[in-house]
Parts: C-alpha cells; structure tokens; sequence
C-alpha cells in the first residue's frame, strides 16, 4: 500500500491528484505550486487554507482580506509586502498593523481617521509627529486634555478646538 505522500510525489499531475480527492495542503507539501492548483480548479479558499507563505499568494494575486478570513497574521502580511491600504481592507486593527512595522504616515494614507487611530490606543502625539493628521482632526478626536498636552497642544489650541 502506498501512503498518500507517496502517491502525490510520484510524478501524477494536480488534477489527477485532485480528482483522487487529494487536499490542496497535500497537494502543497508535496511540492506543488500555487498556479497547479489553480490550473487543477482548487478553489481559492483551499488554496489560502493550504498553507502557503503569504507572499507566494501574494503573488498570485490573493488579496488581504483573503488571507485574514485563513488566520494569516498581520506580521506575515506585512514581510509579504502588502501595503497598509491593502491589509486595511482585511480589517486589522490600526494598533495589530503598526506593532508589525507600519507607520502612522503609512496608516494615515490608508484611511484611518484621527478616531479610529485613539481608539486603537495610538497616542495624539504620533499622530500629530508622525503622520499627516491636521490638528482640528486630533483635537477633534476625543483625546483627553491631558493626551493633547503631551503632544504639545496648548490651553490656547484646545481652547479653540471647541
């Protein structure tokens, strides 16, 4: 009897294996590339859930949200060279994508608002030093007094923010 691992190393193509019932991750382990898989009409969720490094889907053309719904973390999102915009629309967490190296500039260009940014636990002062935020949208955030003036915001500035 042969073991399944031997049977898709023995030189049987992606769509004779898949027509054995053989999983993309079997498929995977056993050496195959993605375009096999999809030449073989895996779907795209077995491909995602098969366990390829993010940045061989990437270059396949999986998209962030794809790998976010197969438990992909951000850092590995990130080491593939997704953009911020991209992994945006996997909806991690403002807070997740900047711990893995992103930067708040980054993040800004993205979308995030000013809000979205506080409430993520990103301080006003990197707001106001490190990305491209306008102060009314800071001091319009719902930081306390206390968080603007440790980004050097004046009584005279949150007394005109309103």
């Amino acid at each position: 009897m042969f073991s399944r691992n031997q049977i898709a190393s023995a030189g049987y193509n992606a769509v004779q294996l898949r027509l054995s019932n053989f999983s993309a991750t079997e498929l995977r382990l056993s050496g195959f590339i993605i375009s096999a898989l999809k030449n073989a009409a895996y779907s795209d969720g077995q491909i995602v859930n098969a366990g390829y490094a993010a940045r061989d889907l990437k270059l396949n053309r999986y998209v962030a949200p794809q790998l976010y719904e197969a438990n992909y973390t951000v850092k590995q999102l990130y080491d593939a060279s997704y953009t911020a915009i991209q992994v945006k629309n996997a909806t991690y967490l403002p807070a997740e994508i900047i711990r893995v190296g992103y930067s708040v500039i980054e993040l800004y260009v993205a979308g995030y608002t000013a809000v979205q940014m506080r409430l993520s636990g990103i301080s006003a002062y990197r707001l106001r030093y490190e990305g491209n935020y306008l102060d009314t949208e800071i001091l319009n955030a719902g930081y306390s007094a206390n968080e603007l003036r440790a980004a050097n915001y004046t009584a005279v500035d949150l007394l005109s923010a309103g």
